[in-house]
């Protein structure tokens, strides 16, 4: 969950102009880990409302 705990720790600078852009270092890199059930969304929902 590294992309959850990156995102929490420093915000998501440059998300809003780089998401679209996946070698950018914008994006959170969560796609992966939630398409194949590494981490539940409800586990990311958590740890960003914390």
């Amino acid at each position: 969950m590294t992309g959850a705990r990156r995102t929490t720790a420093t915000g998501s600078p440059g998300y809003a102009d780089g998401r679209d852009i996946p070698d950018a270092d914008a994006t959170t890199g969560l796609s992966p880990p939630l398409r194949f059930g590494e981490v539940s969304p409800h586990r990311v929902w958590y740890a960003v409302a914390r």
